[in-house]
């Protein structure tokens, strides 16, 4: 894709959606410096260009900077009203996250889930999150949407959380149960290869 994006750069240099995607690329490939000048470079062609906020804000959170993450993924969120995408609040929970803030990265995912109920991973971190502080009956109401789920977490990991969870509301033979299903769904997941 680069060389077709350096060309449509070449053609029109005040194109800045070839510049987003450009970093976007560039972002794939893990080249974070080059990533956030042609971030930079759409940004400045086209302040109004969500994506570019978005993907610089993924740039930073590589590099750690996780406060101007949660800026630039902000200013992202403010441009796409109702369009902002379902992992861009993935991506602000991760980071919040990362931070220690357990309760904002739960709002974020709660975002995220708002966008796309579907996505069972969502429901999977919301549950960790929920674990992490205390509220073992949410995570179980998240763990259970997200084991039902046709594709997508591992029903194993599912099982464990759950165990655990139930395992800190003193219900031992629930969490024995999943933990004994748990086991048999690592044994089947060994048999097929």
């Amino acid at each position: 894709a680069l060389p077709y994006l350096d060309r449509a750069i070449e053609l029109d240099p005040k194109l800045a959606e070839a510049y987003y995607k450009r970093g976007y690329v560039h972002f794939s490939l893990e080249e974070m410096d080059l990533a956030e000048l042609d971030l930079n470079k759409a940004i400045a062609l086209n302040p109004k260009l969500a994506e570019a906020y978005s993907e610089r804000a993924r740039v930073y959170g590589e590099k750690g900077k996780l406060d101007m993450a949660l800026s630039e993924s902000a200013k992202a969120i403010a441009l796409a009203g109702s369009d902002a995408k379902a992992n861009w609040f993935q991506d602000r929970a991760a980071w919040y996250a990362q931070k220690g803030d357990k309760v904002r990265a739960i709002e974020e995912y709660s975002n995220a889930i708002h966008r796309d109920a579907r996505d069972p991973w969502l429901f999977f971190f919301r549950a960790a999150m929920y674990y992490k502080t205390g509220a073992y009956q949410k995570a179980i109401s998240d763990l259970n949407i997200a084991g039902k789920q046709p594709t997508g977490v591992s029903i194993g990991r599912v099982r464990e959380l759950r165990a655990q969870c139930y395992d800190k509301l003193g219900q031992h033979d629930l969490a024995a149960k999943d933990r004994k299903n748990a086991n048999g769904d690592a044994l089947e997941q060994m048999a097929d290869f």
